[in-house]
């Protein structure tokens, strides 16, 4: 009997121990980082989504459910994934109508373009972040070459090989693949895009390869089997003449099926979108520009489809924190651009859910700018100014100070995993001076020991979102 016992405490531990590991090495993203669609709809209840947008890189790129959230109350959710082909799209969306029922599907035609990604982190993004299910299997028999579906299957021989690039969220949930809504922000500027010359031009129309025709009409039966509204758009790009070609088309056929197909590239205008500051990079808009499109979608699915509109309803509350993310988000964004310490300093003291260290250090009243009309928005003295040091502040509430002479160390526990760890400390090295610095863990964040140094902590984002220097 004791033989038994243990025989089954082993096999218990052994499962325990093999389910921790594969939880930490498994994939967890679909954009890269570790912010993941599939995790947040997992996170999600039943029948909550109204409405899905699904497609790759564009589409999370480009349609933000947090403005529509807040505009409209809309339940919308981007099922989206970096490189997420026609064979990801429809299973992806199998997946999702597992525990949802969205009054409207919309679907992003770029997949129309390319058979397969090519991208081999694209291709685990789409297949190793959902569950394990005959619907995934077949999303991996249909796109894997048939030697190396078992490598798929079985996810370990893939997965062993993360254990160099482990980081803390391996180890800990990130909280936006919780609540967010599946939606990248980036507020990064390239240069000028848009569509080639000719192509907005051309209206030749190439037939529908076999592929494309089979994954058109696989989707058009799922909306009928399923019983939602199924549009196709084009989410504005830099496409070329025989891209326009191809999605003229899928146009061409998809209107014979009474199917909406939106080429907001040919909306341009309308949409309100400056390519010289509303793109990222050729393929993808930045937040400026996903905000236009997204209340275009906005008013267009309000005007057709009633959808209701769920704020105030507890069951969303998931929305409700993606809101608060979002706003987070556009203002470090606003925060970064500010042009002057003045107007950083005000805007750092309006902005709620921040801890914010501010640092004088060395001959700062020296400095050519006026550092002490700034640090008014922090309502800090002319006294204290004269006597420097460092000063911690959370959503405007001063928590500690200490001067430019104390030797002295406090430390400010801003998440369960993150500490700020303002010092000044005696260093023999140079003389027996006061050495300074500002840390985040163990990484250093000030890079000057004279003038002003301004540290902001997201302690929604749980990150660093400024890091800046005045003198």
């Amino acid at each position: 009997m004791k033989k038994v016992i243990r025989g089954l405490a082993f096999c218990i531990l052994l499962v325990f121990i093999l389910e921790r590991t594969y939880h930490i090495l498994s994939w967890k993203d679909t954009t890269g980082g570790y912010l993941s669609s599939t995790q947040q709809l997992y996170a999600t209840g039943d029948n909550l989504i109204d409405v899905v947008f699904m497609g790759s890189s564009h589409c999370y790129c480009g349609i933000n459910p947090a403005l529509l959230w807040d505009r409209y109350g809309m339940a919308a959710f981007d099922m989206s994934v970096s490189g997420q082909d026609k064979f990801s799209t429809y299973h992806t969306l199998v997946e999702t109508l597992k525990t949802q029922s969205p009054s409207v599907v919309c679907i992003d035609a770029y997949a129309l373009l390319y058979d397969r990604g090519g991208v081999l982190g694209n291709d685990y993004r789409n297949m190793l972040s959902m569950k394990l299910s005959s619907n995934s299997i077949s999303l991996v028999q249909e796109y894997v070459a048939e030697e190396e579906q078992m490598n798929y299957l079985l996810r370990w021989p893939i997965l062993h090989t993360r254990y160099k690039e482990l980081d803390k969220y391996d180890f800990i949930q990130y909280q936006p693949s919780i609540y967010g809504r599946g939606y990248f922000f980036s507020d990064h500027i390239g240069s000028a895009y848009g569509p080639e010359a000719n192509a907005l031009a051309c209206t030749e129309q190439e037939p529908l390869s076999e592929l494309n025709q089979e994954w058109l009409d696989k989707l058009i039966a799922l909306s009928k089997e399923e019983n939602f509204q199924l549009i196709f758009w084009v989410i504005p790009f830099a496409a070329s003449a025989d891209d326009q070609e191809i999605l003229n088309g899928a146009e061409a056929y998809l209107e014979q099926n009474d199917i909406p197909f939106l080429d907001f590239n040919k909306l341009v205008p309308d949409l309100g979108l400056d390519y010289n500051t509303d793109f990222s990079d050729a393929f993808h808009l930045n937040y400026r520009g996903a905000d236009k499109l997204t209340a275009y979608v906005g008013e267009y699915l309000s005007d057709r489809y009633a959808l209701a509109d769920h704020r105030g309803n507890d069951d969303y509350y998931l929305w409700e924190q993606n809101s608060v993310y979002d706003a987070q988000l556009h203002n470090a964004a606003s925060l970064s651009s500010q042009p002057d310490v003045s107007s950083l300093l005000a805007a750092l003291a309006a902005s709620p859910n921040l801890t914010v260290v501010l640092s004088l250090d060395g001959a700062y009243g020296d400095s050519s700018l006026d550092l002490q009309g700034a640090l008014a928005a922090f309502n800090i003295s002319e006294e204290e100014y004269n006597l420097g040091g460092k000063w911690v502040f959370s959503d405007g509430v001063l928590l500690y100070h200490m001067n430019q002479e104390a030797a002295d160390t406090y430390a400010l526990d801003v998440s369960d995993t993150d500490t700020l760890v303002i010092q000044n400390q005696i260093s023999p090295d140079n003389g027996g001076t006061l050495g300074v610095s500002i840390m985040l863990n163990t990484t250093p964040v000030q890079t000057t020991n004279c003038g002003l140094t301004v540290v902001a902590y997201d302690n929604f984002q749980e990150t660093l979102i400024v890091e800046k220097t005045y003198f």
